[in-house]
């Protein structure tokens, strides 16, 4: 109930205007209060679960930018070289995002393997 309270306080403090953040740091505090807040095996299974998720959709956008990247739109040559230089530094940095998750889903992975082995 306590972390549901905090989580519940921090949602409306990000959401108001009275504080300006970015999207990103908005982000990283609420993913910061869900790894801090799993407390039980069920939550850390979702925690776990919903890093997962977002690593696997940042792949899938990477591979998006890297398909749009490959593909030719006919313009002038150093337009066409700078758009593909462009998607796939998106891609590269979407990619190392999913890296990131991937860690974290893992982690709490190994956490509730350690849990289940006591």
């Amino acid at each position: 109930m306590k972390t549901k309270l905090s989580l519940l306080v921090l949602a409306f403090a990000i959401t108001s205007n009275a504080f300006a953040i970015s999207l990103e740091e908005e982000t990283k505090f609420i993913e910061k209060a869900l790894k801090e807040g799993a407390v039980t095996i069920e939550q850390k299974n979702a925690v776990s679960h919903y890093f997962q998720s977002i690593a696997q959709k940042k792949a899938l956008e990477a591979k998006r930018y890297r398909d749009i990247a490959s593909l030719s739109h006919g313009g002038k040559v150093l337009a066409e070289e700078a758009r593909k230089r462009e998607f796939n530094k998106m891609a590269e940095s979407l990619e190392e995002e999913s890296r990131v998750y991937e860690k974290l889903a893992k982690d709490f992975s190994n956490t509730l393997k350690e849990v289940a082995s006591k």
